[in-house]
């Protein structure tokens, strides 16, 4: 039961990583200028949502101005992983940013979240064992769920 509640706040630590607190902890705090602060701040309160990887590459920019206007753009916002890849590989910061402004969907958090690869593997992999051990109800069960998340996936 310990392990349970162990794994469970592991989880709800990991879903909040896009948050206002997240956003003004690694862009904002460290800026030297109280009023680059006070923008960035701002600028946090505006938006709900940050996406990870976006508040990485507005990290990584080289100047503050530079990374208020990643904020600006990526509050929000979602972006799949061929986007980030391709924003992540431009050359300059200003490159970046109009990459982040070009790509990139509107967030929301209502939209059903398909089943990640990993855990997929790792359910079809313990609906095999299920099945060569003769547990064809937990097979069954397991192989409906995955189903059943999937067809809620846009």
């Amino acid at each position: 039961m310990k392990a349970f509640f162990l794994v469970l706040s592991l989880f709800l630590s990991v879903a909040f990583a896009g948050d206002r607190s997240t956003a003004y902890n690694v862009i904002c705090k460290p800026m030297p200028f109280e009023t680059d602060r006070a923008n960035c701040m701002s600028i946090v309160k505006r938006y709900s949502y940050f996406d990870d990887r976006g508040l990485q590459l507005c990290v990584k920019l080289n100047f503050d101005n530079n990374k208020l206007a990643c904020m600006q753009i990526i509050g929000d916002k979602v972006y799949e992983s061929f986007e980030m890849d391709s924003c992540v590989n431009q050359t300059f910061d200003t490159q970046k940013v109009q990459c982040l402004q070009d790509n990139g969907t509107p967030y929301n958090p209502n939209k059903p979240t398909c089943v990640p690869r990993e855990e997929t593997i790792k359910e079809l992999s313990n609906s095999l064992f299920d099945l060569r051990n003769g547990n064809l109800r937990n097979a069954d069960a397991r192989i409906n769920s995955l189903l059943a998340r999937f067809t809620n996936c846009n």
